[in-house]
């Protein structure tokens, strides 16, 4: 393997998403970590009314990147909790503009990613869509936990 090809390997899987990750910005979110950009979270109360399982909502600008990030917690065996991402360019708004991407079962591994410039990726319910894009959703995925977490950690 040449010197180049090692590097993109190696700087492709140095901002991997880990569990570890996964689980510290769900510290951030429920305050278990205290950070100067704690925002409590938006507890939806009309879907936890449904469905028992509360869902938090927070949003964060990092990088020139809007974020609005959603823990939803496990509801029974079938459905595992979830971190959803719906991104865009801050100050803009409108379909074509935002990605939308999720982790369900909080491994670090994306298992959903649509938007305008990335075509569909879905591993849902053992039924795979759009193979060919999953490292394209896995790398948004992994760049917002690291967004995340830099959020979180700044001073």
């Amino acid at each position: 393997m040449s010197a180049f090809l090692l590097s993109l390997v190696l700087a492709s899987t140095a901002n991997a998403a880990t569990p570890a990750d996964v689980k510290a910005v769900t510290d951030y979110m429920f305050g278990r970590v205290t950070s100067a950009h704690y925002v409590k979270p938006l507890w939806m109360s009309d879907w936890a009314a449904a469905d028992t399982s509360p869902v938090y909502r927070i949003v964060f600008v990092e990088g020139g990147r809007r974020y609005t990030m959603q823990y939803s917690s496990a509801m029974g065996s079938s459905y595992p909790a979830s971190l959803d991402f719906w991104e865009r360019p801050d100050g803009t708004s409108g379909q074509s503009t935002l990605t939308t991407y999720a982790d369900s079962g909080l491994d670090g591994t994306v298992n959903f990613g649509t938007g305008p410039k990335n075509n569909l990726y879905s591993d849902t319910f053992g039924k795979v869509e759009g193979e060919d894009n999953k490292a394209n959703w896995q790398k948004e995925y992994d760049d917002a936990i690291a967004a995340a977490l830099r959020y979180y950690r700044a001073k």
